[in-house]
């Protein structure tokens, strides 16, 4: 199975400024990005995992349409925006997993199939079966 990470790269975060080149990058990874990823997995009818931001799924609904057409994709929770949680409190944490279950179920009619939020949580966050972000043991 192969692992697409939709509207994530990783970056230098600079508190209270935007980032325009990365802006650019997820601008382009909505637009033409995802479209020919799309054909060569579709021709080759390869499953896939697909890790989506909640906003991205928000703001692009023709993605979320072939998504849903998809049978052997899956759609797995990336965070609800595009930043670092690293240094993000639990309690944020929490309300952006159940803010992107929310948006899951509302653009795509299911939940996510695990989550990956970009850091180490020690917590089973909402019962997820397959979590990223869980230390290994």
């Amino acid at each position: 199975m192969l692992l697409l990470i939709f509207g994530c790269l990783f970056f230098l975060y600079i508190a209270n400024e935007r980032h325009l080149n990365m802006e650019s990058l997820y601008d382009y990874g909505a637009r033409c990005g995802f479209w020919r990823l799309h054909r060569v997995f579709t021709k080759r009818k390869m499953p896939v995992t697909v890790f989506a931001v909640g906003m991205a799924l928000e703001r692009n609904p023709v993605v979320c349409h072939a998504l849903k057409e998809q049978k052997d994709w899956e759609v797995a929770s990336h965070g609800y925006r595009w930043i670092d949680y690293q240094n993000v409190d639990e309690e944020t944490e929490r309300e952006h997993i159940s803010r992107c279950i929310t948006i899951h179920e509302r653009v795509l009619g299911k939940r996510p199939v695990g989550f990956y939020q970009g850091k180490v949580c020690l917590f089973n966050p909402l019962g997820f079966v397959c979590s990223l972000t869980s230390v290994s043991h």
